[in-house]
């Protein structure tokens, strides 16, 4: 995906200077991943959505979606909430002690993030927290991986 089309994808509900100033600095400072942020979910749930990028052709692809859960929202999602829903995206729960706790959905192509951020995620998020849910993407995180 081109840096535009991925700036698409939320055209509205995120300032696109984000997206942009995001490739910048990957461009800037040589890394290799970026992470989208969504943490205004309440401050219970932080979405990330992330993509590698190649410089050679200028494109974004998408790897993952990982939503992480504090402490008190995890204690009142049902599990088979979780269980079905992780199932039918073949997706992984995890969970490091005290420190955070999640879903992690591997993403294997365009088509499947856009079902994903237009239709599945809000409808799940909106189903734990028990009301409407809009991801808006507030920042992000670089990161090179060898």
């Amino acid at each position: 995906m081109k840096p535009e089309e991925v700036a698409e994808l939320w055209n509205d509900i995120v300032d696109r200077t984000l997206i942009f100033t995001a490739i910048e600095e990957l461009r800037a400072l040589g890394y290799n991943v970026v992470h989208f942020i969504s943490n205004e979910v309440d401050r219970e749930i932080t979405v990330y959505i992330s993509f590698t990028y190649s410089q050679a052709n200028d494109e974004l692809t998408p790897i993952a979606i990982t939503i992480e859960f504090c402490e008190d929202i995890v204690k009142k999602i049902p599990l088979d909430l979780i269980s079905h829903f992780v199932k039918a995206l073949h997706g992984y729960v995890f969970s490091n002690g005290s420190e955070s706790s999640g879903i992690l959905i591997p993403i294997s192509s365009v088509k499947e993030l856009k079902i994903l951020l237009k239709d599945i995620l809000p409808r799940f998020l909106s189903e734990v927290l028990g009301k409407k849910v809009k991801l808006c993407i507030n920042s992000y995180e670089l990161e090179y991986i060898t």
